[in-house]
């Protein structure tokens, strides 16, 4: 797993959380990934989650950065280490700054990732388009394919490419029969990454 460093002289305070914590996000905090996978959500007026996105080392998140801080949940993936960064020691800092501002630019490019997965007309499109992603940021290496090293649920990645669980349930048996994935663990083993594009 990748980890991020930021510089040694900049003494923040630091967080660990265990696969599966709820990670803490407080007003006015800024929280900076040095190693690890953090799944951001957020529930709608109906109770339906929204997956808004995978925070992997070197990028940003927090309340400070969500339109909607009241239903903005974050849970540790892997194991977790975070830099909490604050608002008034930010405005302090022009070198603290000038460090995130790359941090901040790559959030909103893997913001239009997402926004791009979702506006797929298909479900099996927008599938594809997340695994594909996944594959890119979080995936890793091995004899046997690129490992997906972290476990999502059906019903995240439900909630990542608005589609019920039911629906991702079928799409992963029906692309494990057609040898584009194989699943264990809720881990996620793509063998030939081309013939996943070209599907």
């Amino acid at each position: 797993m990748n980890t991020f460093a930021l510089n040694p002289s900049l003494a923040l305070p630091q967080y660990q959380y265990a696969p599966g914590e709820a990670v803490f996000c407080p007003q006015d905090v800024l929280l900076l990934c040095t190693e690890g996978v953090v799944v951001l959500s957020v529930v709608h007026a109906n109770g339906d989650e929204g997956l808004l996105g995978l925070i992997t080392p070197g990028l940003m998140f927090g309340l400070p950065l969500s339109s909607t801080p009241s239903a903005y949940g974050a849970v540790a993936l892997t194991r977790v280490r975070l830099k909490a960064i604050h608002l008034a020691e930010l405005k302090r800092s022009t070198q603290l700054g000038q460090q995130l501002t790359f941090s901040m630019m790559e959030c909103l490019r893997r913001s239009e990732e997402f926004l791009a997965i979702a506006n797929q007309r298909r479900v099996h499109e927008r599938f594809t388009a997340l695994l594909l992603m996944l594959a890119q940021r979080i995936g890793r290496k091995t004899e046997r394919g690129i490992l997906i090293d972290v476990r999502l649920t059906h019903q995240q990645i439900a909630n990542a490419i608005s589609a019920t669980r039911v629906t991702v349930t079928r799409l992963m048996v029906n692309y494990r029969q057609r040898g584009l994935i194989s699943d264990s663990h809720q881990q996620i083993l793509i063998p030939d990454l081309e013939k996943l594009q070209e599907s």
